[in-house]
């Protein structure tokens, strides 16, 4: 195995946690605001207050191909990099990882396609604190 120490990021200063086999998801969609807008999702109280690298286990499955769901760092301002899942045939279940940084307060933002209907469920699986 070869691993690469960052000169710039100590690996003593990053902490990784894995939330294991979790029994309950963290957020559905009517713990959401969809209305094709950017809309912030307060992580703290699962990942704490500070800025972290999150996975977002993510699973949409709407009747309509074409709905999207994106998410960013709080704050910023550019979302061209933002990760996205998209449904792509109509009444398809997708799933992703979605990887994304909190702000230091251990919050994202969110943005959906603003007439989605149907299944999204949202649960934090693993995290780093940088």
């Amino acid at each position: 195995m070869f691993f690469y120490k960052n000169p710039v990021i100590p690996a003593a200063g990053i902490t990784f946690t894995d939330k294991g086999d979790v029994d309950a998801l963290d957020y559905e969609i009517g713990d959401l605001t969809i209305d094709g807008q950017w809309n912030e999702l307060d992580l703290s109280s699962k990942v704490g207050a500070a800025k972290v690298l999150v996975c977002i286990r993510a699973f949409l499955d709407t009747t309509v191909a074409g709905k999207i769901g994106k998410f960013k760092t709080n704050g910023s301002t550019y979302n061209y990099n933002s990760p996205q899942i998209i449904t792509s045939v109509a009444s398809k279940a997708i799933a992703f990882d979605i990887w994304v940084v909190t702000d230091a307060a251990g919050k994202i933002e969110y943005w959906f396609t603003a007439d989605l209907a149907g299944t999204i469920r949202l649960t934090v699986a693993h995290y780093f604190v940088l």
